[in-house]
């Protein structure tokens, strides 16, 4: 399974990666997907998942969807200061 967000590839703004993406089948020819994003902020939550929600109904036909969004943080845990950059 590929999951294309957007027509000839497209990325919605502020949405860094797709994890944990799981598909499950509620009943016969009833798709779930269920997934994390990783976004810079929570400020377009609400039109980023629209967004996502539509590029996975047009481009995959699956219409029950759930999106958990997580925050980037500028800089990991585990980095030192000399390490620590933005991706």
């Amino acid at each position: 399974f590929r999951l294309r967000m957007g027509h000839r590839g497209d990325k919605i703004g502020g949405v860094r990666r797709v994890h944990d993406l799981h598909l499950w089948s509620i009943t016969t020819g009833v798709p779930l997907l269920t997934a994390h994003v990783e976004l810079e902020t929570l400020d377009n939550w609400d039109a980023q998942l629209a967004a996502l929600r539509r590029a996975i109904l047009e481009n995959h036909q699956i219409g029950h969807v759930t999106v958990q969004p997580e925050v980037m943080q500028s800089c990991r845990v585990s980095c030192s200061p000399e390490e620590c950059v933005r991706e």
